[in-house]
């Protein structure tokens, strides 16, 4: 296609219309280039900066710089406490090439001709330019010297965005680069810029015959009943202009899309190829236009001989709509209630902002239908509430339709909606009219209620415990076995470990048989005795009972534990009426067993001698009515309510069954409880109306009753929760009682088994933060903060010493039977596990090399694995932090902040004399118009950054520190504290295949990098729930106070509309933020699934613009060819180092899998560069993400809002796939090879 000896392209910039995309996938030859480009006509296409002295657009100023009006150089106009310019040496090295190789012509090299023949490296002017406002000022020039060799010195270069550059002459060709200064006043001596090297191919005709070529394809549509068919496009216009905008030449692709512009003498100089998409109709859209700049040179030394410029192949895409109306129809269901027809569900539509789109009502159970017009592609919500149901949301991927028109669109699966809790109130009285006091209501599910209907009870702090005994009882009478003995089968395995899944799968059609009940003392209201309490939606089945008197199920039929009566509680309040209890004379002693069940450390175990278990009775009331606690304690497993038990008469205004409970043990504590031998008006003799009829001296009979019994366990101490989950018993003495108590005495006797609280097992691996590598040798400790202080007091329910992988739960309950946990050492793979630790919020302390970090653990009561990797600094020195601030616009922010460096735990420790603002070893440092701040000599470690704006929300964040080089934090953003409420929104996206991933987990944390420690809570300061990702992998999590958070997704999840097998993904995390109608759109993560433990994998992300960034893995020291790139997908092999996915239209994925044969390369260098080039990079907001075999994430980087270079080179990976940043150690800039893309 082309003639030998021509010579091409210096290189092209793609600019693109709306929904544009573009790779040219062909080129012939593309020269190699330097970092900021050669002959490059925009770097920042549509932007406003001015042209250099070749006419290419400059970099844009730093956000601190003002224009100078007297056309001098422009300063920066930062206020900070550390000086904005300063002495500076800015050098580097022109290379002459020809067609991307060096050539042999320069003067002084040996074989090279003599001059004028050759080129003459000394005569080349240098010269630095900056952007002032719309004109370009000649910051410096100078002469290189005979090698190529330049150098310049600054007393005083404000910090700002640079280029270096040569013009045409002298033989060669236009090139530069940029740079971003920043003055380090640190160190002594000036700032040293390294702009590496320029490579300028050689000049040598300024006109000449050329050919312009290349194909045009489109990727066609497939969506929504839309097909447009991919190929060649034809019939499309495409222009050549030259810089004033004047039309050249013209021509329009043929049926193979393909085209070529002839022009007989073509100038040197910018131009622009202009595909009009507009050109051609296919169902009614056009095509994309793009824009793609050229700098023509005219190649070789034969006037006559045509320079071919091929531009390969371009893709125009097929505009489909980006905005259209919506038709959305979906279901609700109550979660808690069957067949609900009663309650009036609102649902409305919401964007991402929160703002509601259309609303409607439905009552009952059923289906809905929501509109929207002009809605542009993106994820909505719908929210469902109601006053007496817990709201909930929905969200979904709405895609518009691509004609513009409407577009029908269902929920996959129905929206449950649960109901508020319901007070239930009414009077309990006697056949007199008068009140009963110690009335009881015993309850547990009806027999209609599905098992599934409970499971949202699991994790309830008062019912979790029954609700999963009902669940086990219910699916065990399904199974026909008692499925805690055999937890193997699907339904056992369902029953031990319920999902609503899999109950929804194996529950049955009902009725269900549900054993236990469940008792709780009525509340009784002061003023009139009015009784109430506050119960959970859904069918339940209850009887009612006091001491005394017959229990009452409405005349259902006897016993009334076989005939309860049902009530459906829907949110709603429950007016009872009045209740008629009938009084009889029956009573019984009672006594029994406690148990404790433990899960730990996997199977269940029952240990039936625990001594020293509190056994409170509520229920019972004295001669005046007032309220009874009975205390019995457990000896050998056994207690009975005896005259040795203890008995406190209660206070009136204690309000709940804890603060009884409590009362009444610190009564037994403090020495002023009775025993029940001793409370002679209380437990009287032969007295038929006692509390407590003493007969035959030793017998204690309780009157015919359902008593409610809490088991208390006293072995740990405060602050620690109870080793016990909360343990509430019914005690139903009517199946005993009798009134021949005293010739024939009887026993209740119970058999009650309380549950250990889950422990769980506290594990992770402990990696350096910057090489990844394990670390060996760290010592962790768990612990408190109290005071500022570290207290290493964790303790746990085991005998003896400490002795991490055994754990024996002491039969004698009591202070001081437990253990403290003590610490471990990280072993060789740098893991580390604390065994049967139990729930609560602790710090985890890593020590190494005598730098110490601290990560919250918090240990819920889900039991298993609770994994925590820590990373940490290992080497101690000093380093620098750069970042940006901005508005939720992504405006840089020019206002006034603070700025303050403290530890991450006690915010009392912070960075010693040395660092730069000096201001920072004692204090805050203040910034006002400084959109960029610097902070230098921090000592290496873990720090919070505290950032405050008058009027703005404050935002903190977590940084670590690496010696000897600057961290880049990723971008904060301000607030205004007057902003709402909004919705975070986005999608978790498969780094592989850019496809949704569903049923994962999204939680957010407040502040930036924070990825550990408590969850966000709302404005009424209740804990922000976390939300399954739909099945396009969308995530909302509504009413999110204004702020910055760090958005954490974990589990298990399917990709491909959730038609995927089940895969289990890394955790991830990254950076959102909620600012009410500001808040942004699409705050999409790619989350990876768990790698083998010899894999690596780097993703890449961004915004925008640029539209199209690639990464790089060069694998090769010394070929240009030994990479993996977007055209060289797996260069060694599938398998052996791939690029998994590549994107070209912003924001990402460009995903590449380090695995099997690369690791037996020589190199592996990880680089970025800005292939399309119409922003610079530093506005993209890249982050690049490296995740390591089962540990997941191991370190992230964020690039600097100033970079405007087209290469970033970050890191190195080593054969022992250890990680070394760009300028640490043997990983230098200069040893990878820059190309603008890759070529075979």
């Amino acid at each position: 296609m082309f003639k030998k000896g021509t010579l091409f392209l210096l290189f092209v910039l793609a600019s693109f219309g709306v929904g544009c995309s573009k790779k040219s996938k062909s080129m012939p030859f593309w020269f190699l280039l330097g970092s900021g480009g050669a002959g490059n006509p925009s770097d920042s296409a549509g932007s406003t900066t001015p042209p250099d002295s070749n006419g290419v657009a400059l970099p844009p100023s730093n956000g601190s710089v003002s224009p100078s009006s007297t056309g001098e150089i422009p300063q920066n106009n930062a206020e900070q406490e550390i000086p904005t310019s300063g002495p500076a040496r800015v050098f580097g090295k022109i290379q002459p090439v020809v067609a991307g190789n060096p050539s042999n012509d320069v003067c002084g090299q040996v074989g090279s001709p003599s001059y004028p023949n050759c080129v003459d490296l000394s005569q080349i002017i240098v010269r630095i330019e900056v952007a002032n406002g719309s004109q370009s000022v000649l910051v410096a020039s100078t002469n290189a010297d005979a090698n190529g060799n330049f150098s310049f010195d600054f007393n005083s270069l404000p910090n700002n965005n640079y280029r270096v550059l040569i013009n045409n002459g002298n033989g060669l060709n236009y090139a530069y680069q940029d740079f971003s200064f920043v003055f380090n006043p640190s160190i002594s001596g000036p700032t040293l810029v390294d702009v590496g090297t320029l490579y300028a191919e050689r000049l040598y005709y300024l006109s000449g015959p050329a050919q312009i070529t290349g194909s045009l394809v489109t990727s066609g549509f497939n969506a929504d009943g839309f097909v447009v068919p991919s190929g060649p496009l034809a019939g499309i216009t495409i222009n050549l202009v030259d810089a004033n905008g004047n039309t050249v030449a013209s021509t329009t692709s043929n049926a193979s899309g393909q085209f070529s512009i002839q022009i007989p003498n073509l100038s040197n100089g910018n131009y622009t190829i202009v595909y009009d998409g507009s050109s051609v109709t296919t169902s009614g859209q056009t095509y994309g236009t793009i824009s793609e700049f050229i700098h023509f040179t005219f190649q070789g030394t034969n006037p006559s001989l045509t320079t071919v410029v091929g531009l390969g192949e371009t893709n125009l895409p097929w505009l489909a709509a980006q905005e259209s109306s919506l038709s959305l129809s979906g279901s609700v269901i109550n979660g808690a209630v069957s067949n609900d027809q009663t309650t009036v569900y609102t649902i409305k539509l919401k964007n991402e902002q929160g703002a509601i789109i259309d609303t409607v009502s439905i009552t009952g159970n059923g289906s809905f239908q929501l509109n929207g017009s002009g809605l542009p592609s993106g994820v909505y919500y719908v929210e469902v509430s109601g006053p007496n149901l817990v709201t909930v949301s929905q969200s979904f991927l709405f895609t518009a339709s691509p004609d513009g028109g409407n577009k029908n669109q269902s929920l996959p699966s129905p929206i449950s909606v649960v109901p508020k809790q319901s007070n239930v109130f009414g009077f309990i009285r006697d056949a007199n009219g008068v009140h009963i006091p110690g009335s009881v209501i015993n309850f547990r599910p009806d027999r209609l209620q599905r098992p599934s209907q409970l499971f949202h009870l699991s994790t309830d702090p008062l019912l979790g415990n029954a609700v999963k005994l009902w669940i086990l009882e219910a699916l065990s009478a399904v199974a026909g076995v008692n499925c805690l003995a055999n937890p193997s089968s699907g339904i056992c395995s369902c029953a031990t470990n319920p999902s609503l899944s899999c109950l929804q799968t194996y529950q049955g059609n009902g009725p269900w048989n549900y054993q236990t009940w469940g008792s709780k003392v009525y509340e009784v209201r002061p003023s009139d005795q009015q009784v109430y309490f506050t119960a959970q939606a859904g069918l339940w089945a209850y009887t009612i009972s006091a001491p005394g008197y017959e229990t009452w199920c409405a005349n259902q039929g006897t016993p009334c534990s076989q005939y309860p009566v049902s009530i459906t509680l829907n949110g709603n309040d429950v007016n009872a009426g009045q209740i008629t209890l009938t009084s009889i004379d029956r009573r019984a002693q009672i006594a029994g067993t406690i148990s404790v069940r433990d899960t730990a450390p996997t199977n269940p175990s029952i240990h039936s001698n625990q001594t020293g278990l509190y056994v409170v009775l509520l229920g019972n009331t004295n001669s005046n009515g007032q309220a009874l606690a009975h205390i019995a304690i457990t000896s050998g497993g056994s207690f009975a309510f005896n005259g040795s038990s203890y008995v406190i008469t209660l206070p009136s205004q204690l309000t709940s069954d804890a603060q009884r409970v409590s009362y009444a043990l610190q009564a037994l504590a403090s020495g002023t409880a009775q025993t029940l031998a001793q409370a002679d008006t209380i437990a009287v003799e032969d007295d038929v109306y006692a509390s407590v009829t003493i007969s035959n001296g030793n017998q204690y009979n309780f009157r015919q009753s359902t008593y409610q019994a809490i088991v208390v366990d006293l072995t740990v101490s405060s602050p620690r929760a109870s080793y016990l989950a909360p343990a509430s018993f019914s005690l139903d003495v009517s199946s005993v009682a009798t009134n021949q108590y005293a010739t024939n005495p009887v026993t209740f006797n119970f058999s009650g088994t309380a549950v250990h609280n889950v422990r769980s097992t506290v594990s992770g691996t402990v990696t350096d933060a910057i090489s990844t590598l394990p670390v060996e040798g760290a010592t962790l400790t768990l612990g408190r903060f109290e005071g500022g202080n570290f207290v290493a007091d964790v303790r746990r329910d085991c005998s003896g010493t400490f002795v991490n992988n055994t754990c024996s739960v002491p039969s004698l309950r009591q202070a001081g039977q437990d253990q403290t946990i003590g610490s471990l050492l990280s072993s060789s793979n740098g893991s580390y596990s604390f065994l049967f630790v139990p729930q609560g919020n602790y710090s985890l302390r890593v020590e190494k090399n005598g730098i110490v970090t601290y990560f919250p653990v918090e240990v819920g009561s889900g039991g298993g694995t609770v994994i925590v990797n820590t990373a940490v600094i290992t080497n101690s020195g000093r380093g620098n932090l750069a970042g940006s601030v901005r508005t939720p616009g992504g405006f840089a922010f020019t206002g006034t902040y603070s700025l303050e460096v403290v530890d991450p735990n006690t915010g009392l420790i912070r960075p010693t004399d040395g660092v730069l603002p000096a201001s920072l070893s004692s204090g805050a440092t203040t910034f006002s118009n400084a959109s960029q701040y610097n902070l230098f000599q921090i000592n290496a470690g873990r720090w919070k950054v505290r950032f405050v704006a008058s009027g703005f929300k404050t935002v903190e964040g977590i940084v670590d520190i690496q010696a000897n080089a600057t961290t880049t934090f990723d971008i904060i953003t301000f607030v205004p504290g007057s902003q709402t409420p909004g919705a975070i929104s986005g999608r978790a996206l498969s780094a592989l295949y850019n496809t949704g991933v569903c049923d994962l987990t999204a939680r957010i944390r407040p502040g930036v990098n924070v990825k550990s420690g408590p969850y966000a809570i709302d404005e009424n300061g209740q804990t922000i729930p976390g939300v399954k990702t739909a099945t396009d992998g969308s995530y909302a999590i509504p009413n999110v106070p204004p702020g910055n958070y760090t958005l954490e997704v974990t589990g298990s999840g399917k990709r491909g509309n959730c038609t995927s097998a089940v895969e289990a993904y890394a955790t991830t995390f990254r950076t959102v933020v909620a600012a009410g109608s500001e808040t942004p759109a699409n705050q999409n993560i790619l989350v990876s699934p768990i790698l083998a433990e010899n894999e690596m994998r780097v993703v890449l992300s961004w915004g925008a613009k640029p539209r199209d960034l690639d990464s790089h893995m060069q694998y090769s020291p010394t070929d240009k060819n030994g990479r993996i790139v977007w055209n060289n997908r797996s260069p060694l092999g599938v398998g052996n180092g791939d690029l998994d996915f590549d994107i070209t239209t912003g924001f990402g994925p460009e995903t590449i899998t380090v695995k099997g044969n690369i690791w037996a390369q020589p190199v592996r260098y990880y680089s970025v560069y800005n292939w399309s080039g119409e922003a610079i990079m530093g506005v993209s907001g890249a982050t690049v993400r490296v995740f390591k075999g089962s540990i997941g994430e191991v370190r992230n980087y964020s690039l600097g809002a100033n970079h405007t270079n087209r290469w970033w080179k970050i890191f190195c990976i080593e054969a022992d796939k250890s990680i070394t940043d760009v300028g640490m150690g043997s990983c230098q800039a200069t040893q990878f090879i820059e190309q603008r893309m890759f070529e075979r």
